[in-house]
C-alpha cells in the first residue's frame, strides 16, 4: 500500500512538472494534468492513511497526519496553483517534499521489517517448529499406546506422514486507485479529450541512507505491552485446556460406547454360532 502511495507521488509530481511546461494555447491539456495530478495525490493520500490505519499501533516518522492535512489543503487550490508560476513552484515544492517523505516512509518500513521483524520471527519459527514436531511425536506415541490398550494391537504410526502444511494467512486490504479522466470531465461546452502525451515511467528517487532514517519502534510499539499479551495468551491457553479436556472426555467416551457396542456385537455372534452348531448336531 505505501509503495503504491511512493508510485502515485512519484506519478504526481512529474506531471506537475510537466504542467508548467504546457502552453496556454491548450487549456483542456493544462486542465487534464491538474485532473490527474489532484487525482493522483488524492489516492496517494488514501493510500498512507490507510496504511496508517493497518498500522495503528505505530507512529510513522513520516507523512504524519499534520503533513497528510497540508497536503489535502494544497491539492483543494491546485486548480489556482496551475494558473500562476509562482504558485505552481509552491505546490511544487509542497508536493515534492511529500513524496521524498513518502519515499524515506517505504525505506523506513522496509528497514524495520527486514531488520527488526524477520530476525525476531525466524527465531521464534524456528522454535516453533521444533516444539511442533515434539509434540506431534509425542501425540503420536499416546494414540499408539491408547489403540494398544484398547484392541491389543500394534499400529505403526509412521504411516501418518508429518502435515507441516500450514494455512496461509492472507490480509485483503483495499489499495485506492485514482479517478481516470473521461472527455465528459472536460471543462466548457465542447467535450473532447485533449491530446496530451502521457508521461515517461516517473524517476524513483535515491533511497536515502540507512543512518539517515528515523530510529526504528522499540518491541513495546511493534508488539504492544508484553505483560497484558502474556496475561491475554495464558487466559486463553487456559480456555484451550478446558477445551481439549472436554473434547477428550467426548472422545474417551465415545470410543467407550463404540467398544462396547464391538464387544455386544461380538457376544451375540458367538451365542448364535453356538446356537447354529446346537440345530446341526441335533439334526
Amino acid at each position: 500500500m505505501l509503495e503504491t502511495a511512493n508510485s502515485q507521488f512519484a506519478y504526481a509530481v512529474q506531471r506537475w512538472s510537466e504542467l508548467r511546461n504546457m502552453p496556454g494555447s491548450n487549456p483542456n491539456g493544462r486542465y487534464q494534468m491538474a485532473v490527474e495530478t489532484r487525482n493522483y495525490l488524492c489516492a496517494a493520500l488514501q493510500n498512507v492513511e490507510g496504511a496508517q490505519r493497518i498500522l495503528n499501533g505505530i507512529k510513522f516518522p513520516y507523512c504524519a497526519p499534520d503533513e497528510m492535512q497540508t497536503l489535502r489543503k494544497a491539492v483543494e487550490y491546485i486548480f489556482c496553483d496551475m494558473n500562476t508560476p509562482p504558485r505552481h513552484a509552491h505546490a511544487f515544492d509542497c508536493y515534492s517534499a511529500l513524496y521524498k517523505r513518502c519515499h524515506a516512509l517505504v525505506q523506513w518500513v522496509k528497514y524495520v521489517i527486514d531488520d527488526t521483524i524477520k530476525k525476531d520471527h525466524n527465531k521464534v519459527e524456528a522454535e516453533f517448529k521444533a516444539i511442533q514436531r515434539q509434540l506431534r511425536e509425542e501425540r503420536m506415541k499416546l494414540i499408539h499406546d491408547k489403540i494398544h490398550q484398547v484392541t491389543g494391537e500394534q499400529v505403526d504410526m509412521k504411516d501418518y506422514g508429518e502435515d507441516d502444511h500450514q494455512e496461509e494467512i492472507k490480509h485483503e486490504h483495499s489499495i485506492v486507485q485514482p479517478d481516470v479522466i473521461s472527455a465528459a470531465d472536460m471543462p466548457g461546452d465542447k467535450k473532447e479529450m485533449p491530446d496530451v502525451p502521457p508521461p515517461p515511467q516517473p524517476v524513483a528517487a535515491p533511497p536515502p541512507p540507512q543512518e539517515q532514517l528515523a530510529p526504528p519502534p522499540s518491541m513495546e510499539d511493534l508488539i504492544g505491552d508484553v505483560k497484558e499479551i502474556q496475561k491475554r495468551h495464558e487466559k486463553d491457553m487456559e480456555e484451550l485446556r478446558k477445551t481439549q479436556e472436554n473434547s477428550r472426555a467426548r472422545a474417551d467416551a465415545s470410543l467407550e460406547a463404540q467398544l462396547r457396542e464391538r464387544r455386544s456385537r461380538q457376544a451375540r455372534l458367538r451365542v448364535h454360532e453356538e446356537q447354529m452348531q446346537q440345530m446341526e448336531s441335533v439334526q
